[in-house]
């Protein structure tokens, strides 16, 4: 990213994790997680609907709202060949989001998902444990397995 990138905040770490959503569902798990500020997606309906205004939090914690996407080439955009977006990602005024907030919202969520689809209590425990143990944002979302 360089110091000319006026989209993304300087201090951004990714990923990010979507909190925004009420309930996780097979639907909305595909959202739930930024990998860096480009994305590839390809209908207006699809950003709009689990992008557009929603509140991120970063690996430090910090929140972010995600309030648009420009494109990355104008060129490509003016031919709609443009396939590539950047994030605008605007940092939030609120505190920092704690890491035991966000470890009880995956262990509340997850009970919800596996309660709507039937998974194994067994995966509820697993998940939990692995949440449990985690000690940094970074391992927190990468035992999320978003």
């Amino acid at each position: 990213m360089s110091a000319s990138d006026p989209n993304i905040p300087k201090d951004i770490l990714f990923p990010l994790i979507n909190i925004s959503f009420d309930n996780w569902d097979f639907n909305t798990i595909p959202f739930l997680r930024i990998e860096g500020k480009l994305c590839f997606i390809l209908r207006r309906k699809t950003f709009q609907k689990y992008y557009l205004n929603q509140t991120y939090v970063d690996s430090a914690g910090r929140a972010y709202k995600l309030t648009g996407r420009l494109p990355r080439s104008p060129i490509l955009n003016s031919l709609h060949l443009n396939f590539t977006y950047e994030f605008v990602l605007d940092k939030q005024e609120k505190p920092n989001v704690e890491l035991k907030q966000l470890k009880q919202l995956f262990v509340t969520q997850f009970k919800n998902f596996n309660n709507q689809n039937s998974l194994e209590k067994e995966g509820i425990h697993e998940f939990k444990k692995a949440v449990e143990a985690a000690t940094t944002y970074e391992e927190l979302y990468k035992q999320a397995i978003l």
